[in-house]
């Protein structure tokens, strides 16, 4: 699973105006950032927090896509260690413009 992340950072840089590989990468991070906290402490380091963040911001109108990014960031967030890079990469105004964004829609909003 470690190469699979990867995998998807690479995609993902690769392709950043493709909203259809951003949807899939984010959506890919998502699942497996919530496999463990190992995991999840490797997504983070891997780049995936930069790419989530570029992701949200290039394709705002991507509900799936900012779902999934949101619930990535969050899951990410619960480790110490990824609070500072997540701030850092202007990841909290990320989540902030999404859920003000998609505030009447119950998936996003929890």
């Amino acid at each position: 699973l470690f190469e699979s992340i990867n995998d998807v950072v690479k995609a993902s840089v690769t392709h950043p105006k493709s909203p259809i590989v951003q949807e899939n990468a984010c959506g890919a991070f998502w699942a497996l950032s919530t496999v463990s906290d190992h995991m999840a402490l490797s997504v983070a380091s891997s780049g995936a927090i930069e790419c989530i963040i570029e992701a949200m911001n290039e394709f705002p109108g991507l509900l799936s896509l900012q779902d999934d990014a949101c619930s990535t960031l969050v899951v990410l967030v619960a480790e110490e260690e990824n609070f500072e890079a997540i701030g850092t990469e202007r990841g909290f105004d990320a989540i902030i413009n999404c859920l003000g964004q998609y505030a009447s829609n119950m998936a996003i909003s929890e």
